[in-house]
């Protein structure tokens, strides 16, 4: 399968469309090798080498990170939808920005839809507007 990215790029105020192309790469879950191209968790991936975050949501939190074992739970199945929903094929990513994290923001498109929406349509993820977020949100 091969995997199509147009970045949006601002330049001077403007909007310029890009065109990168990716190779047959799939999207494996991350683990502690080099990161080139993987899934890390329901809201973040890699891809050739850099880090992407979804714009507006919030996934649970993988590892240590959780504040209790049923978002531990939570965040792998959020985790493998990702995968799934990148899988299908990647149409465009827009930037939005770049996080506290230094993490690129994204609106992502895919065959199946526009990832953002489709986590939070499945439960997978939370909108997310900045500031505070209900840490124990994904424990109830």
């Amino acid at each position: 399968m091969r995997i199509f990215i147009g970045t949006l790029i601002a330049v001077s105020g403007l909007s310029v469309p890009t065109l990168a192309q990716g190779t047959n790469e799939t999207w494996p879950i991350c683990g502690y090798e080099k990161r080139i191209t993987c899934v890390v968790d329901g809201d973040t991936f890699w891809f050739n080498r850099e880090k992407y975050r979804l714009f507006g949501i919030d996934a649970p939190e993988t590892g240590e990170k959780a504040q209790c074992s049923t978002e531990r739970v939570r965040a792998d199945d959020a985790t493998r939808y990702l995968q799934r929903i990148l899988q299908s094929g990647v149409i465009s990513l827009q930037r939005r920005g770049v996080d506290r994290y230094k993490r690129i923001l994204v609106s992502v498109k895919t065959k199946s839809g526009d990832a953002e929406e489709l986590m939070i349509a499945h439960g997978k993820a939370a909108r997310y507007t900045g500031g505070y977020r209900d840490k124990q949100q994904w424990c109830r």
